[in-house]
């Protein structure tokens, strides 16, 4: 069993359980194969459940990423549950997911740059105000500036 990351300080074991939650997430996701048009999360996820044997719950943990620890058992049902890929089928299924993974993957990645590009403007913008503020405060003092005392 893995434990709950947050209580490591170890960088490698916070990045180790991240990996396996979501090699487990995209197991479960591959698990459900194929996916028919206008089906529901909720289906997908009582299909996942079912071919797993995990309960609803931990398999709704599991699919979004949440699970703060999976344990060996879990793994192995979820990869028990795979398709396996000895027809054309199931190798055409397993293209179009490693696509599907590709496509998710890259929408994160835009989506990380994209923040990590709002909070360095962010960061620069607050650099600049304090800045500003800084000198303001100087220029203040040194002109004997200072607001006086309001009187009752």
């Amino acid at each position: 069993m893995f434990h709950n990351p947050t209580t490591h300080h170890d960088k490698s074991v916070r990045c180790a359980m991240t990996t396996v939650v979501t090699q487990a997430s995209d197991h479960l996701r591959a698990v459900v194969l194929p996916v028919r048009p206008g089906e529901s999360v909720k289906a997908l996820l009582r299909r996942a459940a079912q071919r797993t044997g995990l309960p609803h719950s931990r398999t709704r943990e599991i699919w979004y990423g949440r699970a703060k620890r999976i344990d060996a058992a879990e793994l192995q049902a979820i990869q028990a549950a795979l398709p396996p890929l000895s027809d054309a089928d199931s190798v055409e299924l397993c293209l179009a997911y490693a696509q599907s993974l590709e496509n998710r993957m890259a929408a994160f990645l835009d989506e990380a740059v994209a923040l990590r590009l709002r909070c360095e403007a962010e960061l620069a913008a607050g650099a600049n105000h304090a800045r500003h503020a800084n000198r303001a405060g100087r220029a203040q003092a040194s002109h004997g500036g200072g607001h006086a005392a309001a009187r009752p």
